[in-house]
């Protein structure tokens, strides 16, 4: 996206400047681990608290005070089955486990 300098400056041969700008999205997912499995111990990490309201109210005022343009949030219907044909690992370790359904943290 880029969109034209209006400040009547001009480049040398009378061409105009580009102001490019851009977009910085995040990403989260509806579950308590996604690519760093034992993150939900450290104190600070507040993945388990995904089913609450307030904890998608403060990541929201977070993006915004940060300039973040958009969230992309993750669908996780399901856990992964195809470590050793099971979902013993998956579930024991909460790898992309699903939380919630993300529609409705949509519609919040």
């Amino acid at each position: 996206m880029a969109e034209t300098v209006a400040n009547g400056t001009n480049g040398a041969h009378g061409t105009t400047f580009i102001k490019k700008k851009i977009l910085i999205n995040a990403f989260d997912m509806s579950t308590v681990g996604h690519l760093s499995p034992g993150q939900w111990k450290n104190p600070k990490d507040r993945s388990a608290s995904k089913r609450k309201l307030d904890y998608w109210i403060d990541l929201a005022k977070l993006l915004e005070r940060g300039g973040i343009n958009a969230l992309f949030l993750a669908d996780t219907y399901g856990g992964y089955d195809t470590y050793e044909g099971s979902l013993d690992n998956c579930i024991r370790r909460a790898a992309q486990w699903p939380m919630t359904d993300p529609t409705i943290v949509r519609n919040c």
